[in-house]
């Protein structure tokens, strides 16, 4: 799943339908995105999402959106938390290019079904996103621990 802005550009457009992405219009609640995640996922393929909804800056957290739990607890499938660092240097925010950079990426403890919960109502998917940055936050720190 990519944010249709990506799609723009033929050249990345193409490369990102070639390693199996789709647009999602950002911020509308895009049924038809969503439709397709859940299939991808009912049908046992992965389906890779930034629960941030974006790339961030730096080392700062932004606040979680709750489209990965809505779609792990629908689907009722497991999350598995990556926590990506660097890309950000590799390809910073309007840059049109990706650049040479150190990017690390760590994987996190599985997320089962369980513990994210069937509830899909507002507090319980709080509660679920919550998990979700736990275990990013927690490879994150593994990362950080190994480096030293």
């Amino acid at each position: 799943m990519a944010k249709q802005e990506l799609f723009r550009n033929k050249l990345f457009g193409a490369l990102l339908k070639a390693v199996g992405a789709f647009p999602v219009k950002r911020e509308s609640g895009d049924l038809g995105a969503i439709k397709k995640s859940l299939t991808i996922l009912k049908r046992g393929d992965v389906l890779t999402m930034f629960p941030e909804g974006s790339r961030r800056e730096g080392q700062e957290q932004a606040a979680a959106k709750h489209g990965a739990s809505l779609l792990a607890i629908k689907a009722r499938v497991p999350v598995l938390p990556v926590y990506i660092e660097g890309s950000d240097s590799a390809l910073p925010k309007g840059a049109k290019w990706i650049r040479p950079a150190s990017v690390r990426i760590v994987v996190g403890n599985l997320i089962t079904v369980e513990q994210l919960g069937a509830d899909t109502r507002d507090e319980a998917l709080q509660r679920a996103t919550q998990r979700i940055i736990e275990g990013i936050a927690e490879a994150k720190d593994y990362l950080h621990r190994s480096i030293r």
